[in-house]
């Protein structure tokens, strides 16, 4: 992700697959078949043992335990734009 720009970061989880998305691009998806029961500890920008730590400014994060079409994506990263500039 850019350092020098605002970013939102929006996450979906549908119980079978983990989507990323940046700003209203999509990024990546992790498959997987377990789903999470407890969180104990989440890094959003970096991990617990400080490696590969993100310098730039995440003005607004999304997550979702069910999947969002493009268009919904594209939506709230329109309003959302407007709302933190």
């Amino acid at each position: 992700m850019p350092t020098t720009q605002k970013t939102m970061v929006t996450i979906t989880y549908d119980g079978k697959e983990v989507k990323l998305y940046e700003n209203e691009k999509y990024i990546s998806n992790l498959s997987t078949t377990t789903k999470p029961t407890k969180v104990i500890n989440a890094y959003l920008g970096g991990r617990s043992d400080n490696d590969r730590q993100y310098t730039g400014y995440i003005y607004n994060c999304m997550i979702y335990n069910y999947d969002l079409s493009q268009d919904t994506i594209e939506h709230n990263y329109s309003v959302n734009i407007n709302r933190f500039n």
